[in-house]
C-alpha cells in the first residue's frame, strides 16, 4: 500500500491563514473581537470601581484619624463629658469652636447625671467624705459576738451599709475571704452574720475588703456591752 503524503508545517500554516482570511471576509471574527472588547471594557470598569472604593476608604480613615484633643482634660473632645472639668473648662471652649457639637455633649452629660441619680437613690446613704474618703461621725462599723447553742458563736457586723456596701455582696466577699458561712440579715438591724468567732480577724479583713479606717471599727465587749475600738481591744 502506498503511503499518503503528509502535509508539511508550511502547508498547514498556509491553509489556516486562508481560512482566517475567509472568516474575516464573512465577518465572523469581527463579532468575536467585539465581544472580547466588551468584556475588556467591563473588566476595566470593575477595576476602576474597586480603586475608587479603596480611595474612599482611605479618605474615611484619614478623617477618623483627625482627632481633636482637649487642652484641659487631655481627652478627645468626644469624651470630654467624662472629665471632672467638663462644665467649667471643657464645655466653654468647645462652644466657641463647635457650638452644635457642644449642645450634643451637654445633652449626653445631663442624661448621664439623671441615670446616676436613679442609681444613687437605690443605694444606702453614706457618711463618708467624698474628697478624703474618711468616715464621718455616726458611720461606725460595730462588731458583736452572739452565742448560739453549746459552744458555738456568730460574728455580727453592723454599719457596712453606711459605706455604700450592699450587704448581700459584702456577705459573699466575706465568705470567700474567711471560707465560712455568711449571710445578710435585716433584723433587728441590717447586718452581716458570720458563722464562727472571727473578732480577731475582723480588723484586717474589714480594712482590706471595705476600706474602712481603723478609727471607725468598734467591738461590743461581751461582758460589759460597751463599745471599744477594735484595734485597742486586740
Amino acid at each position: 500500500m502506498a503511503r499518503k503524503n503528509k502535509k508539511s508545517k508550511k502547508e498547514r500554516r498556509q491553509e489556516l491563514d486562508e481560512e482566517i482570511a475567509l472568516k474575516k471576509e464573512k465577518g465572523v471574527l469581527g463579532k468575536i473581537d467585539e465581544e472580547e472588547d466588551e468584556e475588556n471594557q467591563e473588566n476595566t470598569k470593575e477595576e476602576e470601581n474597586e480603586e475608587n472604593t479603596k480611595e474612599n476608604v482611605t479618605l474615611e480613615k484619614r478623617d477618623m484619624l483627625d482627632i481633636v484633643f482637649c487642652p484641659h482634660c487631655k481627652f478627645p473632645q468626644e469624651y470630654c463629658e467624662f472629665s471632672p472639668f467638663f462644665l467649667k473648662k471643657c464645655l466653654p471652649e468647645i462652644e466657641e469652636s463647635d457650638p452644635k457639637f457642644a449642645v450634643k455633649l451637654k445633652e449626653l452629660h445631663e442624661n448621664d447625671d439623671k441615670k446616676k441619680k436613679k442609681v444613687t437613690l437605690n443605694k444606702p446613704k453614706t457618711n463618708v467624705d467624698e474628697e478624703t474618703g474618711v468616715a464621718l461621725d455616726g458611720s461606725e462599723v460595730i462588731i458583736s459576738i452572739k452565742k448560739r447553742k453549746q459552744r458555738k458563736f456568730n460574728t455580727i457586723i453592723e454599719g457596712l451599709d453606711k459605706y455604700d456596701q450592699v450587704l448581700k455582696k459584702a456577705a459573699k466577699s466575706l465568705q470567700k475571704e474567711l471560707a465560712c458561712g455568711c449571710s445578710a440579715i435585716k433584723k433587728p438591724l441590717p447586718a452581716v452574720e458570720i458563722q464562727g468567732d472571727y473578732r480577731h480577724e475582723m480588723l484586717d479583713v474589714i480594712q482590706k475588703l471595705f476600706h474602712v479606717p481603723d478609727t471607725h471599727i468598734y467591738i461590743l465587749d461581751p461582758d460589759s456591752q460597751k463599745k471599744r475600738l477594735l484595734k485597742n481591744y486586740m
